[in-house]
């Protein structure tokens, strides 16, 4: 994960644990948030600490994975996650 991804990850995941009060909510955030090591994902997009994987062949889930952008969205008010994970990015 470049220095760009890993900061929009983590000023991504800190406006929503801001946003998220101290319930199941926060809970969810923690569970799903990204990866700190880019190790994991090879050098690119981040991935998710929650999300299983299928195999031990699998690729590693994508952050934000689909929990997250749920959250994501109902806690931030915003339609398109993704859209302004990438936004962050390009900071």
């Amino acid at each position: 994960m470049s220095v760009a991804e890993s900061s929009a990850a983590d000023v991504l995941h800190a406006r929503v644990l801001a946003a998220s009060g101290d319930g199941v909510l926060r809970q969810l955030a923690e569970l799903h948030r990204p990866h700190p090591d880019d190790t994991i994902a090879g050098g690119g997009m981040p991935t998710c600490l929650g999300c299983d994987v299928d195999g031990p062949t699998s690729a590693d889930p994508v952050w934000p994975c689909r929990t997250y952008t749920l959250l994501a969205r109902a806690v931030l008010g915003v339609q398109d996650v993704e859209a302004l994970f990438l936004s962050l990015r390009h900071r």
